[in-house]
């Protein structure tokens, strides 16, 4: 009877200390969650801002341009170049 008894108990505490690391695992979970969605968005973000100063400096790059043309066409125009 001890046997079984023993048996049993060490049944019954394996299946509690399973339980209870599922149970932490599930619990992790949202936590992992929310890091991924935050790593995400803040990679997004960064890709984005990325986009955006690229198309800025396409826009500076073209009003550099347009300058230095308006600048060549009018020493050109009042020098005689």
């Amino acid at each position: 009877m001890d046997a079984l008894h023993d048996f049993f108990f060490r049944f019954c505490f394996l299946f509690r200390t399973k339980e209870e690391r599922l149970k932490k695992k599930t619990e992790d979970i949202p936590e992992v969650l929310t890091w991924v969605n935050r790593s995400r968005k803040l990679e997004e973000k960064r890709n984005a801002e990325k986009e955006k100063a690229l198309q800025l400096s396409k826009i500076f790059e073209e009003q550099v341009s347009w300058i230095l043309f308006s600048l060549h066409h009018y020493v050109s125009t009042v020098c005689g170049f």
